[in-house]
């Protein structure tokens, strides 16, 4: 089917075979697969060599003529934008290190016992008992 198709393409340039032609092998193995190579075909094929013209060297096209821009038009500003963008902050969270953008500048303050970002030496329930730097986090509203 291949060799069909192939057949009528190839034609013209068989019958045309200038002075610097290549020769290209058409293989037909066993199994009736058409291959061509530019080596001699393997053995048990059919072979036939063809003569195709060698391709004249490229042309580099002709460089683009530099556009003309008119003196009494001159280029549309870019477009504004419909809305300003927000302004974003980059903060860390004091609790784990983890950074988060944020809109507002001023985060609202975390109210944690000291020993809990580890600035105290004391144990918590010796610094908040008695005696210590605090009152406990669950207070039952009544002294002791």
């Amino acid at each position: 089917m291949r060799a069909r198709l192939l057949l009528p393409l190839l034609t013209p340039l068989m019958l045309a075979v200038p002075v610097g032609a290549t020769e290209v092998y058409r293989c037909v193995n066993a199994r009736g697969r058409l291959a061509f190579q530019d080596t001699p075909c393997p053995p048990r094929s059919r072979q036939r060599i063809l003569n195709l013209p060698t391709p004249a060297p490229a042309v580099p096209a002709p460089p683009l003529a530099p556009m003309r821009q008119s003196a009494s038009a001159p280029p549309p500003p870019p477009p504004k934008p419909a809305l300003p963008l927000p302004a974003l902050y980059r903060c860390i969270r004091a609790t784990n290190d983890k950074p988060y953008l944020s809109t507002i500048g001023d985060p609202q303050p975390y109210a944690v016992p000291l020993a809990v970002l580890g600035i105290s030496q004391m144990p918590m329930a010796r610094a908040a008992g008695p005696g210590g730097i605090g009152v406990p986090a669950q207070h039952s509203g009544t002294p002791t």
